[in-house]
């Protein structure tokens, strides 16, 4: 990924919803520079758990 706006922050906004719903759960690693920092910005990462290595993700 490249690119993020905010139709592809709602969309992993929705998806942690129903996966946390049904008992699961969804961590975002491996995240590029750009995506990451709009992430950022919004707070993204107060809602979902990102991470830097997909190791550390399955770490948790």
């Amino acid at each position: 990924m490249t690119f993020i706006d905010s139709t592809g922050i709602n969309t992993l906004l929705r998806a942690h919803r129903i996966l946390h719903g049904a008992g699961g759960w969804l961590r975002l690693s491996c995240i590029p520079a750009a995506p990451l920092r709009a992430m950022r910005i919004v707070g993204l990462g107060h809602v979902i758990d990102m991470y830097d290595t997909l190791e550390a993700a399955l770490r948790t």
